[in-house]
């Protein structure tokens, strides 16, 4: 499924629908003083906290195109870490 995005990026619904859950993700992940907080400690230490006050208007205007050509970029085969969980007999 992640490869395919560089070649078929989602339907303009899809990236509406994700664009819509990001955000309300976002919103109301920053309801408590202590969850504002953390944002902004999170985008600190990403490089500005400014970036807080601009985050959905980015999230916004990000394109299919602009998901394909990062999809591209980074999740190719040969960048992929695969882990195998094997649980130990139950005590």
């Amino acid at each position: 499924v992640v490869e395919g995005l560089a070649t078929d990026p989602p339907s303009p619904e899809e990236m509406e629908r994700a664009r819509r859950q990001a955000e309300a993700q976002f919103i109301y992940g920053a309801e408590g003083a202590g969850q504002q907080a953390a944002a902004h400690l999170t985008f600190a230490l990403l490089g500005d906290w400014r970036d807080l006050g601009r985050h959905l208007t980015r999230l916004q205007a990000v394109t299919r195109d602009d998901l394909a050509r990062v999809a591209g970029a980074y999740l190719r085969p040969a960048g992929r870490v695969v882990g195998w969980f094997i649980p130990e007999t139950a005590a």
